[in-house]
Parts: C-alpha cells; structure tokens; sequence
C-alpha cells in the first residue's frame, strides 16, 4: 500500500529538499558542539517544515521521543515525515506503522522485512536520503 499523502509524496519526490531538512536537523542538533558524538537524532517534519527534533544513544528511543512529542502536539498522522539519523529496523518500521507516520527517511538504509512491514502499512522511506539519488520505497 503506497503512502497517499500529497505532501508527503512531493517531499520525497525532491531529494534538495530533503537533504537540506537532515542538513538543518543536524545543524540544530548538540551533537555539533559536542566532540564525542554517539547519538542518534531524529525529526518531524510536517509540510516541509522540521518540527522537533530529538536525540538518543538508542535508534528505537528516537523514535517514540518523535511519536510521543507528535502525539502530545496533537501533529501525528499520515501527513508527518520522520527523519532518522540510524538504520530503520523491522521493530521501527512497525512502530512507523501503528503510529500511522506517513513516511520516514534514513541516511542509512532499512532492513528488507522494515521495507516489507512499511510497504504492507502504507509508510514510505527513504534510505540514503542525503545523497544525490536516495532509494525510495514503498513510494508511488
């Protein structure tokens, strides 16, 4: 099932733009001060436009920080676009899923059976996101 989403499908369609939003995520990230680095960041954008953004050690705890913030601002749905900084598992993918995120992107890439669950829910993504020519999946 393909994400039905306009805005979120124009989003993926323009790999500029969304280099430029994991290029603003990380810009606004502690990580650039810290010298150590060791976490994973992750953000919500909705209709372009890069909501919050959260760090963990843990790719999964990136992921429900995202939801659990997107759900209290009542911004969660079809519409929202995660973008994670580490490799989308089959476990994320799912959470992805049940959550009803219309999209997330990776700079990594996903594993085959998050690509099976996300395509089986309707939740696009995007690996390698950051480069010229990203992979796209679940995307029509």
């Amino acid at each position: 099932m393909p994400t039905r989403d306009p805005a979120v499908k124009a989003l993926l369609a323009e790999p500029s733009h969304l280099k430029e939003l994991f290029n603003e995520m990380f810009e606004r990230t502690h990580l650039k001060e810290a010298h150590g680095g060791g976490l994973h960041t992750g953000g919500h954008v909705i209709d372009g436009t890069l909501l919050d953004i959260v760090e963990d050690v843990s790719r999964s705890a990136v992921v429900d920080k995202l939801i659990g913030a997107a759900l209290l601002e009542d911004s969660l749905g079809p519409s929202s676009l995660l973008l994670l900084s580490g490799r989308i598992s089959a476990t994320i993918a799912a959470k992805l899923a049940r959550a009803g995120v219309g999209a997330a992107a990776t700079i990594s890439v996903p594993t085959s059976l998050a690509v099976e669950i996300a395509d089986r829910y309707g939740v696009a993504i995007v690996g390698r996101a950051r480069r010229e020519t990203p992979h796209r999946y679940g995307v029509r």
